[in-house]
């Protein structure tokens, strides 16, 4: 389950000498549904026109792909609760396949893994780990038309009569948002098709819950080729509390789950800040500096232009692929990082630019792990410790009473302006 203090924020000083001070918290759950309950309730009403009855191939192999961030939720509880529902529907048959998407990098992927692995039902089943970067475990399907992508799916689930995937929503600020598609991809696509709508992810203009983008379409395109046919979507609060359960057609049952995501990450704010205190969520959101990148989205819509910034994230595992810390540190804005994107693209690149974007608007403090002179010459950031020591910063910036905003975790949440009646 998430730690309910994310990294960092413990230390927060409580007695700032600031001029203003807002929390941002996106919704938790008081009361929520027992994880087995709905989901037998959730494939009992499925969205859509599919129905179970015409999917039902108790001899013909199925594909089932989980696709969450480790820690989020309670793995062996959520896992048994799915494989009992589908087999009292009469949905598994003898050669059922789990696999684990790689949409959340390996090393993510690899742990959720271990927390399936110690799952009881699925001891007769056989559990694979997606890797994207074998070449003859994929096969072509097609070429997206939205902008050219060729879509390589591992060939467990292309061999499959069956796909299902069951995934955790939430708001993602480079996709829009998690789930649904993005179990075919990127998770289980080979790398190149990867790449590829990922680097047109970092050429547009991406923000939480939109879901309108080429290469959002691209990720539906290529569920369709191939062939999800089910999805189970779960939507969790902050602190990892199950919030709902949506299951049926993949891309209306998802749009639903997307619809409950945003209303539980949505948070008012009236007024811009001079500083903004911003966790991602602490793990598995900020193991790398890659990862945390999207809580700067929540950050940058509330402070105001020049101000300050303060990214935590502990960053346990360094900055993250090498194509975000080379777009970063060899370019000097954010249309330099959008012509690297464009002429010579690597994994991690499409995140880059928007980090530019932020270093162009605002002045970046990073409290974490990381090493002072890797975020300050290569990174263009001030590198702090604990949150007390970049309080200390930022007065040099915006002087001694600033309007401060907090906000604990920015990986789920969405601020929206709310003006003050006069």
């Amino acid at each position: 389950m998430r730690q309910s203090v994310p990294y960092g924020l413990g230390s927060l000083p409580l007695d700032l000498d600031v001029d203003y001070l807002q929390r941002l918290y996106p919704k938790t759950l008081g009361v929520h549904p027992d994880p087995k309950e709905a989901i037998h309730c959730a494939l009992r009403n499925l969205t859509g026109t599919v129905s179970l009855r015409s999917l039902a191939s108790p001899n013909n192999p199925m594909a089932i792909i989980l696709d969450w961030y480790p820690g989020i939720t309670n793995t062996v509880q959520l896992v048994d609760a799915v494989s009992e529902a589908l087999a009292s529907r009469d949905i598994l048959g003898g050669d059922v396949k789990y696999i684990v998407s790689s949409s959340a990098g390996r090393a993510l992927s690899e742990q959720l893994l271990s927390e399936i692995n110690e799952c009881q039902t699925l001891q007769s089943s056989e559990v694979l780990l997606h890797n994207p970067d074998r070449v003859e475990r994929h096969v072509k399907i097609g070429v997206s038309p939205s902008i050219g992508n060729e879509i390589l799916v591992d060939e467990t689930v292309v061999e499959s009569e069956l796909v299902v995937s069951v995934s955790s929503v939430m708001q993602d600020s480079f996709a829009g948002a998690t789930g649904g598609r993005m179990a075919i991809l990127p998770g289980v696509s080979h790398r190149q098709t990867i790449d590829c709508n990922k680097a047109q992810q970092g050429i547009e203009d991406t923000q939480p819950f939109l879901l309108h983008t080429k290469s959002c379409r691209d990720m539906i395109e290529a569920s369709q080729m191939a062939g999800l046919m089910l999805s189970v979507n779960l939507v969790h609060d902050q602190l990892g509390n199950l919030a709902s359960v949506q299951a049926g057609e993949s891309e209306e049952s998802w749009l639903q789950s997307v619809d409950e995501a945003k209303q539980l990450a949505l948070t008012e704010y009236t007024n811009t800040c001079d500083v903004v205190f911003v966790s991602a969520g602490g793990y598995p959101f900020d193991s790398t500096l890659y990862d945390a990148i999207d809580a700067l989205f929540a950050a940058s819509s509330i402070c105001r232009r020049n101000g300050v910034i303060v990214l935590i994230a502990e960053c346990s595992d360094g900055v993250g692929p090498n194509g975000f810390s080379e777009g970063v540190s060899q370019s000097r804005s954010q249309s330099d990082a959008l012509v690297r994107i464009q002429t010579d693209y690597r994994e991690g690149m499409e995140k880059s630019r928007y980090f530019w974007r932020v270093l162009e608007k605002h002045r970046l403090v990073l409290c974490s792990r990381l090493r002072r002179a890797q975020v300050e010459e290569r990174l263009y950031a001030d590198a702090v410790k604990d949150p007390q020591e970049a309080m200390e910063i930022v007065k040099n910036y915006v002087g001694l009473r600033p309007r401060v905003a907090l906000i604990e975790y920015g990986r789920m949440t969405y601020p929206i302006c709310r003006h003050e009646e006069s």
